[in-house]
């Protein structure tokens, strides 16, 4: 939610959410432009086991095409103009549709 505020506050256009991509489940995702962001809380993704699968997920979607921002939960609410910044510039630099394989992939 907090995240969703602040793509709304910067005026940034809406992902979807838990978009299903590649076998994955996709906190948010701007399908047309190719962009992920994955919100990490230390809770589920400290220990090693999840680092490993974070990482093979993250190449994966790498491979096919698919830019992964992780944030934190400290970037998203102590850091919330930064971070808006962030995702923005990623969007800018992806620009429209960056392939329509995707457009279609496992909606």
């Amino acid at each position: 939610v907090r995240f969703l505020q602040l793509v709304r506050d910067a005026r940034l256009p809406a992902p979807e959410v838990n978009a299903a991509l590649l076998g994955y489940e996709i906190d948010f995702l701007w399908r047309g432009r190719r962009i992920a962001v994955e919100v990490d809380g230390y809770r589920f993704h400290a220990g090693r086991r999840q680092f490993r699968r974070d990482r093979r997920r993250d190449s994966r979607l790498a491979a096919a095409g698919v830019q992964v921002i992780r944030l934190s939960w400290e970037q998203i609410v102590e850091e919330p103009l930064a971070t808006a910044a962030e995702v923005a510039q990623a969007l800018a630099l992806a620009g429209g549709s960056r392939g329509a394989w995707l457009d279609h992939a496992e909606k």
